[in-house]
């Protein structure tokens, strides 16, 4: 049962983890203030919206970053099941 929850949270966290551009816009929240940090995520939400190219581009590293996710979770999910318990 110990497995199953690792797995759990271990996906849970995969799932909720933040990218780079979320980074950037908390660290320029907390470096430089509420207005900065605003600006900042506008700048995010203009460029994903605005450029075809760069959404593009966006839209498939995120495709291929799931793909490598899935695959180490699915490694750690069969390594787990085939460990012996104590």
């Amino acid at each position: 049962m110990t497995e199953v929850f690792a797995v759990a949270v271990i996906t849970v966290l995969a799932v909720i983890a933040p990218g780079a551009d979320f980074a950037m816009v908390v660290r320029n929240n907390y470096l430089h203030g509420r207005s900065t940090g605003l600006l900042a995520a506008t700048g995010v939400v203009a460029v994903f919206f605005s450029h075809d190219r760069m959404r593009t581009l966006m839209l498939r590293g995120q495709k291929v970053l799931n793909k490598v996710i899935g695959s180490v979770l699915a490694g750690l999910g069969i390594s787990l099941a085939f460990a012996p318990s104590h």
